[in-house]
């Protein structure tokens, strides 16, 4: 932001992204106006420990190709997923092609399992959107209503559907909430 001279802006972060907004509503709460906090989560659960632990085996015991299947089956509806398997740009196409390698991925769990903010969100003062769905199997609801328990004066939002990736599953119910959200 400072190299492309942005005083302050409004952070969506998704999931990681989340963690990381966290991170930042903390150390520099100057740069944001408003903070969106997606599929995110506060801290690890046994249920979140358990499944990146077998996310982890899966990348290491069957390669990259069944680590991104298995996530993107775990994390997507098969109402959004079932009709684009056959399209040449589909949803799970696009994920194999960015995949980062198995060594940036293998320290990405190692960072998604170490969070832990639990303590340290009572002081986010930045207006805050803690957003997620009712079938998200990745992050489930519950870390959702965590956050915007332990942040205050949190908005919650909870969509009934859409699961880890309802922003591109369900963004007729998640654009609307966030534009709301981020124009208020």
């Amino acid at each position: 932001m400072e190299a492309m001279g942005i005083e302050r802006a409004h952070l969506v972060g998704h999931s990681t992204g989340g963690a990381i907004g966290q991170h930042i509503a903390l150390q520099r709460p100057e740069l944001l106006e408003r903070l969106v906090l997606s599929c995110s989560w506060a801290g690890p659960d046994a249920y979140f420990t358990q499944l990146f632990h077998t996310r982890r085996e899966v990348l290491t015991k069957c390669g990259p190709e069944a680590y991104i299947h298995f996530g993107n089956f775990l994390g997507t509806p098969s109402s959004y997923l079932q009709p684009q398997m056959n399209a040449e740009h589909s949803f799970m196409n696009e994920r194999i092609r960015a995949f980062p390698g198995v060594e940036v991925e293998l320290s990405r769990i190692d960072a998604v399992l170490a969070h832990d903010l639990r303590s340290e969100l009572h002081a986010i003062r930045t207006p805050t959107l803690c957003i997620g769905a009712r079938d998200d199997q990745i992050t489930p609801p519950a870390f959702t209503e965590e956050l915007a328990a332990r942040i205050d004066g949190a908005q919650l939002t909870l969509l009934e559907r859409g699961g880890h990736f309802c922003p591109i599953a369900a963004t007729e119910d998640y654009n609307p909430a966030l534009l709301s959200f981020l124009t208020a």
